[in-house]
């Protein structure tokens, strides 16, 4: 009976899958702007997965059922769902932008921003009109150059290319006023080689085009200073070419294993992101990035932190969710400017006894580790307002916690802790107090009702019990 229930739950969340994607698309009319959809990988995969379902239909009439065959069916239909049935990204028109076809209709064109060039060969003569252009969208296009004549829209500061069908490398002609380019086709082909002729350009965007190898055609632009390559192909086998003036750099959702050392060709990087890649190793030459003042390493199979990493006196910022980690090495006393740490989802059986050394530390995030306990010296870190030490094997509240005085959010819930001081109710600054899922002594179940009801009275959000 537990089987036929969970065909029929995924039955129906299937089918709600279904209508939510398509009913997104309705909703929308003409399916503005970025929509994405549930595909069937090949027709294949479709008629294979109709054939298992009248398979699973045929023994649920059965008399007697069989179980194991249903449980087989089941699971042959689970892992075809998983494998077959991919996402398809869209793209239309937004729905604040005018389509070229319609500006046919149109005498006063003074007040018009936003244009789409939608699934056309060439970018139509009436777009020359619109001298108040600001931002320009070309959608399933077939253009091989952005033409020179786009210095006659002074206004113009965006573009945005999703699905050119260009056979060959788009051209890019001189211009002054363009600051954001974004393409998204799917295909690293039609990328132009060099972007130096956009003078003005300082956010390039190119995910989502299959990138196999780092495109260095941009090392040359002086103004450039962020650069996004997310949900691309790149493992930075090959080498990273020097971008001097590149401040901002996103490598999210790529197929990186091993940062090499030539992403120290990007000296002037404050922000570096390589969330959800698969990287196991480091190069150390990541501590040359004298300016990082962010750096994210987000769900990869880190089983350390990198070497090179406590070299980065200017960090402000580290995000290590979602790794392997079992500990911070005594170098992280380094981390002098550091604000935030984010630890969480690791491996972490202690945190340093010297933890206060981060002076400036604003948010300790160590939610889901293996933390038995805190270091007494935490209670110094007096620029501590964030602390979520929630789903560990804590047993004591440390009473140095009392005197952080700037908390405003604290987590112990999902731990072993017995007994907490009256006194944790009286943060000076506190906004959300949870401690769900702890084995209170009879005590403090007393207090928690009363004290729970005094700070709701205050604005404090208060989560004590599950819900």
């Amino acid at each position: 009976m537990m089987t036929i229930k969970r065909h029929f739950s995924a039955v129906i969340f299937l089918t709600f899958l279904t209508f939510f994607c398509s009913g997104k698309i309705q909703a929308q009319g003409q399916l503005y702007g970025e929509v994405r959809v549930r595909v069937f990988r090949s027709a294949a995969d479709s008629l294979q997965l109709i054939a298992i379902q009248d398979n699973i239909d045929a023994e649920l009439k059965r008399k007697p059922m069989r179980q194991k065959k249903f449980d087989s069916l089941m699971t042959l239909q689970g892992k075809l769902y998983e494998e077959a049935i991919i996402f398809k990204t869209i793209y239309r028109p937004g729905r604040d932008f005018i389509v070229t076809d319609s500006l046919l209709r149109v005498t006063d064109f003074s007040g018009i921003t936003k244009v789409c060039v939608y699934n056309k060969r060439e970018i139509p003569e009436v777009l020359w009109k619109c001298t108040a252009l600001e931002v320009l969208e070309l959608i399933g296009t077939s253009v091989d150059a952005l033409p020179e004549k786009l210095n006659t829209l002074p206004r113009l500061k965006a573009i945005y290319i999703y699905q050119n069908h260009a056979q060959k490398p788009l051209r890019l002609a001189d211009n002054n006023t363009v600051t954001s380019l974004t393409i998204t086709n799917g295909n690293p082909a039609g990328l132009p080689r060099s972007y130096k002729n956009f003078k003005a350009l300082t956010r390039l965007d190119l995910e989502e085009n299959g990138l196999i190898r780092f495109p260095n055609g941009a090392r040359h632009n002086k103004k450039l200073t962020e650069l996004s390559l997310q949900r691309n192909a790149l493992t930075l086998k090959d080498r990273i070419k020097k971008h001097p003036y590149l401040e901002r750099l996103s490598l999210h959702e790529n197929q990186i294993v091993h940062v090499p050392a030539s992403v120290r060709k990007c000296p002037n990087l404050k922000k570096l992101n390589f969330n959800s890649n698969k990287i196991a190793s480091v190069d150390a030459a990541i501590g040359k990035l004298k300016k990082l003042e962010q750096l994210s390493f987000y769900s990869n199979q880190l089983t350390s932190v990198p070497k090179g990493a406590y070299n980065l006196r200017t960090l402000k910022e580290i995000d290590l969710f979602h790794n392997r980690i079992e500990q911070l090495d005594p170098a992280f006393c380094q981390w002098s400017n550091l604000a935030t740490l984010y630890l969480s989802h690791n491996n972490m059986v202690a945190l340093p006894e010297n933890i206060d050394t981060l002076r400036h530390l604003e948010g300790l995030y160590a939610w889901d580790n293996r933390l038995g306990t805190l270091p007494e010296r935490i209670g110094n870190m007096s620029s501590l307002r964030y602390l979520r030490v929630n789903n560990n094997y804590l047993k004591v509240f440390p009473g140095s916690l009392l005197r952080l005085t700037a908390l405003e959010e604290l987590d112990i819930s999902h731990n072993y802790i017995t007994e907490v001081p009256e006194a944790i109710f009286d943060y000076p600054r506190l906004k959300i107090l949870a401690m769900v899922n702890n084995p209170w002594n009879d005590a403090v179940l007393k207090l928690l009702p009363a004290k729970a009801e005094a700070l709701r009275a205050k604005d404090v959000y208060v989560h004590i019990t599950e819900e």
